[in-house]
């Protein structure tokens, strides 16, 4: 750990399952050492913090442990992909962009498929770290959904996105679908932000996805949708519009969808082919 603390865990909670990837930090705070401790304790290994006060120690452990006191550590997300095991399944990836990790409003998307959103990264971390015995002492909670009495969720996008063969001079209407528990004008806090890059052409699919793997490639940048921005519950579903250049090669191209809330967002992406 001291050499690269770089690490990740994965944990299935009910209808999902969670891996959190991030920087694994030593505990050392003697309360929190304690309340992990019972937490192990009241879950069936014996452990209590050791004489020092920085470590726990226990009558047994794996042999691969070696002898105690063990230190205890904890990670610090800084991204995480959720898999829905169950209807209507899908995946959504998220990364915390602020410092400590961002507490404001994540608004997962999944081209090609409809995901239920998490309120937020650290609901969803709280959620995965809830499902460790060694963190239960801590206690979790769910953190409010966007304004009060307010969810809005995006996802996008409709399947002939994918599917079409688009050619220069043509529109790529990007319809993104609203759900959660809102009303029409209530307001959004904090406010969203929704986009779409346009980025290629590229070889094989292979290139594509290296060049777009860290986000939308910027060297290949072919168009961009309007930004939109959302402050309130709109009637309608939200519409980004690319326009394809005229001129633009024959190809395949990175079609890139964000939606931004706060510090935070999360993205996805879909293949479309320009004849």
């Amino acid at each position: 750990m001291s050499r690269d603390p770089r690490c990740s865990i994965a944990v299935s909670i009910r209808d999902v399952d969670v891996v959190l990837e991030g920087d694994a930090a030593r505990v050392t705070e003697p309360g929190a050492l304690a309340r992990i401790a019972k937490a192990w304790a009241d879950n069936g290994w014996p452990a209590e913090p050791d004489a020092s006060g920085l470590g726990i120690t226990a009558p047994f452990n794996a042999p691969s442990q070696g002898p105690p006191p063990w230190n205890v550590y904890r990670i610090e997300p800084r991204s995480a992909i959720v898999t829905l095991v169950a209807e209507p399944s899908g995946a959504v990836a998220a990364r915390a962009s602020g410092p400590g990790g961002a507490t404001a409003a994540l608004l997962p998307i999944c081209p090609i498929c409809k995901v239920p959103a998490m309120p937020s990264f650290r609901a969803l971390v709280m959620a995965a770290a809830c499902s460790l015995a060694g963190l239960l002492a801590a206690g979790c909670a769910s953190a409010p959904a966007s304004g009060a009495g307010t969810s809005l969720y995006y996802t996008c996008c409709a399947t002939d996105v994918s599917t079409t063969v688009w050619h220069p001079g043509q529109h790529v209407r990007i319809v993104w679908t609203q759900s959660g528990s809102h009303v029409t004008g209530a307001r959004v806090a904090p406010p969203m932000t929704l986009t779409a890059v346009l980025t290629g052409p590229y070889r094989t699919i292979g290139d594509l996805k290296d060049a777009n793997k860290g986000g939308p490639d910027q060297s290949s940048l072919v168009a961009a949708a309007p930004v939109i921005r959302v402050s309130v519950v709109p009637a309608n579903s939200p519409v980004s519009v690319v326009t394809i250049p005229r001129g633009t090669a024959p190809g395949s191209y990175n079609l890139s969808f964000s939606v931004a809330s706060g510090a935070a967002s999360t993205s996805g992406a879909t293949i479309i082919t320009v004849g």
